[in-house]
């Protein structure tokens, strides 16, 4: 048995190559050769910001070669700490007789898929000439979708809004160092966005941080925070307006707040849902005019940290590299 570290995965898993697996696993759902069900979550004791503290579980089957899921800890607490807020396993199975394959650390798997799936939904759904990025919030989830907007769009502007300061100059730093453009810090979600041909949000918040107001036609939006029921970033206004999509069809029914509660409120039903990545992939259309905002609400399913995974396993299973920590006898 394999097992990929942090500071690993961070160096060999690229964004480009992630992107292409992911489209792959939803290619592999249409067909129906993978599945997953919904993830599992227990409450634990302690924790006072947003729900408490969780173990979530999720599972998929990848195709006939592999399956297997991710298992960890949601601890809200540890925002701004030294320990990040989601720790634990991404695990990788041989279909053919169940024996464990390979181990990750699932914050980095997490990090680099969550952005691929965004990528790809920005490639199937925003148009094609997009320029301009805008990114609300500027934590981990920000950088990997810079990384990820920027492999599948020719982006020269980038604004960004995030309530502190600090963290948004260390975002706007790491921009003009890595990609050489002169990001702006704004004073506003709406002096951000307006105008902007892509936006990103990625928040902790539970209320809407995007307005119909701070959109103009034709924006395409990701949707990364709120991966609860009772949270959105986005008002019931601005979802009503748009065509929404998602990573899973099934989630988006259970889990977002962005989707569930303007139906709760009587804006729509669940025919609003325009469908999942692995229909657009089948043929579904996405974007179907240059004016219409399309939004893309991003949950995370585990095929795509079967992935990422399985990439990495394919690769290094047969190499002799001291960075790859090998266990026999699992």
């Amino acid at each position: 048995m394999l097992f990929f570290p942090r500071d690993f995965i961070e160096k060999h898993l690229t964004m480009e190559e992630c992107i292409d697996a992911v489209e792959l696993c939803f290619r592999h759902i249409h067909t129906g050769e993978g599945f997953h069900a919904l993830r599992r979550r227990v409450h634990l004791p302690g924790g006072i910001i947003g729900w408490g503290n969780l173990l979530s579980m999720m599972p998929g089957y990848y195709d006939s070669n592999y399956f297997g899921g991710k298992v960890f800890s949601v601890y809200p607490d540890n925002t701004g700490g030294p320990l990040p807020t989601h720790q634990g396993l991404v695990l990788l199975f041989d279909s053919h007789n169940g024996s464990l394959l390979a181990c990750a650390d699932a914050h980095a798997i997490t990090e680099i898929r969550t952005g691929a799936a965004s990528a790809l939904a920005t490639k199937l759904l925003s148009r094609p000439d997009s320029r301009w990025a805008a990114f609300i919030g500027a934590g981990t989830q920000a950088w990997s979708h810079l990384d990820s907007i920027m492999a599948v769009r020719n982006i020269d502007k980038i604004t960004i809004y995030n309530r502190t300061l600090p963290r948004a100059q260390r975002f706007q730093a790491h921009i003009l160092e890595k990609y050489g453009i002169e990001a702006r810090i704004c004073a506003s979600s709406k002096e951000a966005c307006l105008g902007a041909d892509i936006v990103c949000t990625a928040t902790t918040a539970g209320e809407p941080v995007l307005h119909m107001a701070d959109i103009a036609p034709g924006t395409h939006i990701n949707a990364v925070g709120a991966c609860a029921p009772c949270f959105r970033e986005l008002s019931s206004e601005l979802v009503k307006a748009g065509r929404f999509f998602g990573d899973c069809r099934e989630a988006i029914m259970n889990e977002s707040g962005d989707f569930l509660i303007p139906i709760s409120e009587g804006e729509y039903n669940e025919e609003h849902f325009c469908g999942d990545l692995s229909d657009i992939v089948g043929g579904v259309a996405g974007r179907e005019t240059r004016d219409e905002i399309t939004i893309f609400k991003s949950l995370g399913i585990a095929n795509e940290d079967i992935a990422a995974i399985r990439l990495l396993y394919e690769r290094y299973k047969d190499s002799d590299c001291p960075e790859i920590l090998r266990i026999d006898g699992v």
